[in-house]
């Protein structure tokens, strides 16, 4: 009889030579020893580099004395001891490198074994596994913690093969490929983790429906048993994938490891390899609103009075056109009778229309042609004449801006669609009217829920809340008539079946239109769900406090007539049958005779039957679910590539987990049924005195704790807005509404299993927006269920609080894109690259080194466009309106720069773009100070970005000074906390050449900076990117140190020990004390 294999064997079986792997022969690699040539297999299953008894012959001749050792080897498979005939050093030679190492010598005649300890020295490195030929290979490695310590994540090189045979290993230089890009692997995946929580990939096309690269969210905490943890959530079903981050030797690179799955190796990616960190928008839009230098116009066809347009604004009419004109015309202007009025000689361009019935657009004709090159705009009349006001302004608006109007309604968007649609060159106007409607239709979809669970939430609270009576009758309250008692808590229940299942279609709603959204309008609806968090907590507290007044009110007798109804064993007095108004709209029928038919009764016996039966049927269809997901389970082929192999075993991890979070929600449903049949026995048990007492003691219990909820409650809407950040509570949205979804894609998948669950909790409810919500998200089956004939639409009453928070998901439609994404920034780049249409030129006046150099030679011109250039720069805006010199010759003279630097300036204008690597860093400093002189923000914050990379020993003093003066308060952040780092600077010449508030300044921050606690290499790695960001955003150096905490522990230590002290011995002890005023004390008084 054979005998079972043991994890031993498989082990072996795994990694051991077989005729099956005769195909995949050892890797050899030829080696100088001592002098002479030999061949060396290479072997990571070696515990050590060994070689026989023969080749100790042929290489040592002097025999020298061998090193003594006490381990001892022996085969991997049978076990056999080797006996070890010594140590000995071997001089190595192998690719032009040469090391004395230590190797075993065994009485054996094999090969010669190299293993790991020779690898650093000769450059050879694994990285990963390329094939895995055994399907059980997960298992051992899982087990034996020798393979683990292999680390093949933390070598670099070419994918390596692993089946029932050997590994082959090959040199390699260092890679810089998180991925090494082969035929079966996919090129480079980058991931960028920012400040706010996100995390955005970079893929290729094979790699996109892989189950990781769709996490859209991480967190990073830590671990006393696992260290630094990052933990990857959301996707498309919500799971959680986390990564134990270890730091290798290199500071550059970082090793995720995921349990039971794979080792990923990723390389830093500094900034500088992706486009600069600060990009502004690109917009032309100025231009259009101020009409300058406009050479077109365009009339649009609408219903209204006159309205003039001056300069592209429109303008009220205030009396007749004559008197307008007077009233608007400055003294000296040139008036025709054209209906044309030109407003000085100096102005002939801009003009005054006023026509009856028409609205006048005044444009630009070169920027027509940058928006929309495939319409003609030489056409008379012109494109785009006669449509109404608010279209054509819409359309221009675009074509100007790449963005919509702000103000923008649906009847103009679509108004807008049907015009693109009809004109070449639009369909990116016609792609985004169709954005902004699905985002506005997605809007009214969003707050129609959530005011229909604050209107839930707000019936509920109403219900045990109301006061009201009517003419006829009052209302009896509620803790003196049982009957009206239960027929709330019944209704309330209700709604709030109701409100739950509108939240889970919220989720659902989020999921499927998540794709569709940008990062901005996904962060909109968290911002939003995050403000209503409040008011959700707010009527969660009402609800508990109308709850506990009722209840508290009952005197001993009111439980026991509610426990006798409840029970509905012992007769109650007799009461009148009388209608009373509970809350608006909702009547109940009070009281009932003395005499009951025990067959009507339902009481407690008859809510635990409902329950069992539901329970039974809820732990039916889950079994039903489980045998249904379990024969969908497929075993794929072994022969895989490398990227289906690991999205495959992904896949069944992330299937397993499910599986196992089915199996625990069927055995906790199965013992909540146990239990609650227990429970129904034996209180079926019970006398009907028993019952009732039973009962009473159950609502005793209520009363005393639901104050203790309520403290509970208050205590976390206190804590909710200091201890929920937004990172956390989007990472718990994001995750959350993942996972709803994916409950509720299986759902709907096995709907047909659910569906006499579903039936019967609608038959429960009684709500007709309970089941239009379940029919909407496609878990009922009409067929099984009637269809809806009304639906409840819940309006939210004046009486719950409003928030100042609006929902917004087309703002980022109305802003105009980034400069690299901008269409319009490229065509004007290569507009200026062209030099056509130039209307304008700058004269540039190089700074001359010597009083004899010849002036013509420091001089050069630059042609340009009066409209684009006015349009992105203010100064150059002012200077060609101004009617002085620049606005008669159109031209502008640029001193105290070099052609080269002025060049990059202007690029930057007509395009929105700094490469900011490609330059020196005495480039950018002048680029900064000229876009500080002519007033260009985004560019000069651009320089700013850059010059933080150049900063060092030799110019920090310099860039502080220049930063100092211009206001450049990035840079002089930076450089301050540089300063602070290494207070030896100050001992130079050029510290000395600083203000004297500058220099106060250093002097105070690096006597008075606290010094931060010494971070992990991985927490560096992993944080810093974005933490520097955020602190950079920082105006002063105040952020690097808690002032506020060391000015109160000083002012209470100087309470104390008086005013005699010295400060500075007051902050020595304060510092070591970490601002703890008792340990300050002891420090103090003991020294």
């Amino acid at each position: 009889m054979e005998p079972a294999r043991t994890e031993l064997d498989m082990a072996y079986q795994l990694f051991s030579k077989g005729s099956e792997t005769r195909d995949n022969p050892p890797f050899h690699i030829n080696m100088m020893l001592n002098g002479t040539k030999h061949n060396m297999e290479i072997d990571l299953r070696a515990a050590l580099t060994v070689t026989s008894s023969v080749t100790y012959e042929k290489i040592w001749t002097s025999k020298p004395k061998p090193m003594s050792s006490d381990i001892q080897l022996c085969t991997w498979g049978t076990k056999q001891p080797l006996c070890i005939l010594g140590w000995y050093n071997v001089e190595a030679t192998y690719n032009g490198l040469s090391d004395t190492l230590p190797v075993a010598v065994v009485a054996r005649n094999d090969p010669s074994l190299l293993w790991r300890n020779w690898f650093t020295e000769f450059g050879i490195k694994v990285q990963g596994i390329h094939h895995i030929i055994d399907s059980n290979f997960m298992k051992p490695v899982r087990i034996f913690s020798a393979f683990e310590d292999l680390k093949l994540g933390e070598y670099v090189g070419l994918l390596t093969r692993v089946g029932r045979g050997r590994k082959k290993v090959s040199k390699s230089a260092p890679a810089t490929l998180v991925m090494v890009e082969q035929k079966d692997v996919p090129a480079t995946t980058r991931f960028s983790l920012d400040n706010m929580g996100d995390v955005t990939w970079t893929l290729s096309e094979g790699a996109k429906q892989f189950p990781l690269f769709q996490c859209e969210t991480y967190e990073v905490y830590k671990s006393s048993l696992s260290g630094v943890v990052l933990r990857f959530g959301a996707g498309c079903t919500g799971h959680i994938i986390e990564f134990r981050a270890e730091h290798p030797e290199n500071q550059d690179t970082m090793l995720l490891s995921c349990e039971s799955w794979c080792l990923l190796q990723c390389r830093r990616v500094f900034s500088g390899e992706f486009n600069s960190p600060v990009l502004s928008t690109f917009s032309l839009l100025p231009a259009l609103e101020e009409g300058y230098f406009s050479d077109l116009t365009i009339t649009a066809a609408n219903n209204k009075q006159p309205i003039p347009m001056m300069k592209g604004v429109k303008v009220s009419l205030l009396g007749s056109i004559d008197g307008l004109a007077d009233y608007l015309l400055p003294s000296g202007s040139v008036r025709k009778a054209t209906g044309k009025h030109y407003l000085t000689p100096y102005f002939p361009s801009i003009t005054l229309h006023c026509c009856l019935g028409f609205t006048a657009f005044a444009v630009h004709t070169c920027i027509l042609k940058l928006g929309a090159p495939s319409i003609d705009w030489a056409e008379q009349p012109p494109p785009l004449s006669g449509l109404p006001e608010d279209v054509l302004g819409t359309v221009l608006h675009f074509i100007y801006s790449e963005s919509l109007p702000a103000n923008l309604d649906e009847d103009t968007a679509h108004q807008c669609r049907t015009v693109a649609q009809s004109l070449l060159g639009l369909e990116k106007l016609v792609n985004m009217c169709d954005q902004y409607l699905n985002n506005m239709a997605l809007k009214q979809q969003i707050v129609k829920l959530v005011s229909d669970m604050h209107a839930c939430a707000h019936q509920i609270i109403g219900n045990f809340s109301s006061k009201t009576s009517t003419s006829d009758h009052l209302v009896e309250p509620l803790n003196s008539n049982p009957a009206k008692l239960c027929y709330v808590v019944k209704q309330s229940v209700r709604e709030a079946a109701v409100a739950f299942v509108k939240l889970l279609e919220l989720c659902d709603l989020y999921c499927k239109h998540k794709p569709e959204l940008s990062r901005k309008e996904r962060h909109e609806i968290v911002h939003y769900a995050k403000s209503r968090l409040p008011i959700f907590m707010s009527q969660l507290h009402r609800f508990l406090q109308a709850v506990k007044v009722t209840f508290s009110a009952m005197s001993p007798s009111q439980r026991q007539d509610m426990a006798a109804y409840l029970v509905l064993e012992l007769p109650l007095p007799n009461r009148k049958l009388a209608f009373t108004t509970l809350s608006p709209g909702l009547f109940l029928l009070v009281g009932f005779d003395t005499c009951y038919k025990r067959s009507k009764r339902q009481g407690i016996e008859g809510i635990l039957d409902m329950l069992a039966a539901v329970i039974l049927e809820v732990k039916s269809a889950v079994e039903q679910l489980i045998l249904a997901l379990t024969s969908s389970e497929v075993n794929h082929s072994p022969s895989r590539s490398v990227m289906e192999t690991l999205k495959a075993s992904l896949k069944s991890i992330l299937h397993l987990r499910e599986m196992s979070k089915l199996r625990n929600c069927h055995q906790r449903i199965a013992f909540i049924l146990v239990h609650l049949l227990q429970k129904k026995e034996s209180f079926n048990d019970m006398t009907s005195a028993n019952k009732v007492r039973s009962v009473s003691r159950n609502l005793e219990q209520l009363i005393e704790e639901l104050p203790i909820f309520l403290l509970r409650l208050e205590e976390v809407m206190a804590a909710l807005d200091d201890k929920l950040e937004w990172r956390e509570f989007k990472f718990c949205f994001k995750v959350g509404t993942a996972k709803v979804c994916g409950v509720l894609e299986k759902m709907t998948a096995h709907c047909s299993l659910l569906q006499s669950v579903l039936v019967q909790l609608c038959d429960l409810v009684q709500r007709d927006a309970f089941t239009h919500s379940l029919l909407s998200l496609k878990l009922l089956d009409p067929a099984h269920y009637g269809a809806v004939t009304s639906h409840n639409n819940h309006t939210v009453p004046s009486s719950i609080p409003k928030h100042a928070y609006k929902l917004n998901l087309v703002e980022s439609l109305c802003m105009p894109p980034k400069s690299c994404d901008s269409v319009l920034s490229k065509s004007a780049m290569e507009l200026l690259r062209s030099s056509t249409a130039t209307d304008m030129s700058f004269q540039i006046m190089a700074p001359q080194e010597s009083p004899e150099d010849c002036v013509e030679d420091s001089m050069c011109c630059v042609q340009a466009h009066r409209v684009i250039v006015a349009a992105r720069c203010d100064w150059f805006r002012r200077a060609l309106l101004s009617g002085m010199r620049e606005a008669i010759d159109r031209r502008v003279i640029i001193h105290d720069t070099s052609q080269c630097v002025f060049s990059s300036f202007l690029d930057y204008l007509y395009s929105g773009k700094l490469d900011t690597c490609s330059f020196s860093a005495d480039h950018l400093a002048d680029l900064m100070l000229l876009s500080d002189r002519y007033e260009v923000d985004s560019l000069k914050l651009a320089c700013e970005h850059g010059l933080k990379s150049h900063i060092d020993r030799d110019s920090v003093l310099y860039f502080l000074g220049m930063a100092d003066q211009i206001g450049a308060k990035i840079l002089r952040s930076s450089c301050l906390y540089f300063v602070s780092t290494n207070p030896d600077i100050m001992d130079t010449d050029l510290f000395e050449e600083l203000p004297q508030t500058l220099q106060a300044e250093i002097y105070d921050m690096v006597i008075w900076v606290k010094p931060s606690r010494a971070r992990t290499e991985i927490e560096c790695l992993i944080v810093d990117d974005f933490s520097q960001e955020a602190a950079s955003d920082s105006s002063s150096v105040e952020d690097l140190h808690d002032t506020a905490r060391l000015e109160t522990c000083l002012a209470e230590l100087r309470h104390i020990v008086g005013e005699h002290v010295l400060r500075e011995r007051l902050v020595q002890v304060a510092l070591a004390a970490d601002y703890d005023v008792n340990r300050a004390l002891n420090f103090y008084y003991s020294s």
